[in-house]
């Protein structure tokens, strides 16, 4: 087997399977050293339609953010949606903004959380703050790690002069 195929995938792939998995690769002419990317992508499509994400959206996916596709389910996906409902995010919330918003799951483990509380150190007066805010803490949560720093106008909040 080439390095398309790692050991712990093997190691619970019977004869049988690694045989089918050849003859279908070249009854296709796919590289069978490409299959196991192949198949982590089927596995991520497969998630994102698990967690109600509509077709049309993961179509979208794969134009926007095609590299999410990539993630390993078990050890990147479902710990991040784990991550974001421990931090008290509802499944509808997560849902609604991972289809408008597909760079969400390329996040980083904790990443969230760390710009969640950066935001919360902020020392801006309180009216500034709620507008920071008013999107929802998950929304500026991940629009912090996009764009860096808030460009705050007197003009924008009057009540700051």
């Amino acid at each position: 087997m080439g390095k398309g195929f790692p050991m712990s995938e093997l190691s619970s792939a019977s004869p049988v399977m690694i045989r089918n998995v050849l003859k279908l690769s070249r009854r296709f002419q796919l590289d069978p050293d490409g299959f196991s990317s192949r198949v982590k992508v089927l596995r991520s499509l497969a998630f994102l339609m698990e967690i109600g994400i509509p077709r049309n959206a993961i179509d979208q996916f794969f134009c926007s953010c095609p590299g999410v596709l990539r993630f390993g389910v078990e050890d990147r996906l479902k710990p991040l949606l784990l991550e974001f409902e421990d931090m008290g995010f509802g499944e509808d919330l997560v849902r609604k903004e991972i289809v408008r918003e597909p760079r969400i799951l390329s996040m980083e483990l904790g990443e969230l959380s760390q710009c969640l509380e950066l935001l919360k150190t902020l020392k801006c007066r309180e009216p500034i703050k709620e507008n920071i805010f008013i999107e929802g803490a998950f929304r500026v949560g991940f629009q912090v790690k996009i764009v860096p720093r808030y460009n705050v106008s007197c003009n924008d909040y009057p009540c700051v002069k």
